[in-house]
């Protein structure tokens, strides 16, 4: 399984003077150009002859899909889209959402372990159903803890930027 992400298909505009071409299989995916706006933009999923990206002179990307076996898609035979250039993030960027998934994944880990810890130990008295118990309940208020980290964090973002 391949996926050509909106950085790595930048890079590889860059790398190939604007214009290169990839072939997809059932499951591979791709980057299809969208507007900023648009949060749920589908990609290309395989399986494709042919995808190719051109980058236009205005900083704007064209796409052309040519479908490879379409008893395994429910897309037309060719597709085209023309869209903002994908821009590769910074590495500061990319260094603080790598931080942010590690601290997600301890998050649910040491509430997990701790919920099994209270339920197997104190509250259950060495009742392993309570235990596992005690763990849905950790990953339940980890759930808890880490939506409303993404609440805040998406509030915090909407403060900062005006709406367009």
């Amino acid at each position: 399984m391949r996926i050509y992400s909106a950085p790595k298909v930048a890079r590889l505009l860059a790398e190939n003077e604007g214009h290169f071409t990839i072939r997809l299989r059932r499951y591979d995916a791709a980057w299809m150009p969208h507007s900023a706006r648009d949060l749920y933009a589908p990609g290309i999923s395989g399986p494709a002859d042919e995808v190719t990206y051109t980058a236009l002179d205005n900083g704007l990307v064209k796409v052309d899909v040519i479908r490879g076996d379409h008893r395994w898609v429910f897309t037309p035979a060719t597709q085209h889209g023309v869209g903002p250039a994908p821009t590769t993030p910074s590495s500061r960027n990319q260094r603080r959402l790598h931080a942010f998934l590690w601290i997600t994944v301890l998050i649910y880990l040491g509430l997990v372990i701790a919920g099994f810890a209270l339920g197997y130990g104190p509250i259950g008295r060495d009742s392993i159903p309570a235990g596992f118990a005690g763990a849905v309940g950790g990953y339940l208020a980890a759930y808890v803890v880490n939506l409303a980290i993404v609440i805040a964090l998406h509030a915090r973002h909407a403060r900062q930027s005006p709406l367009v």
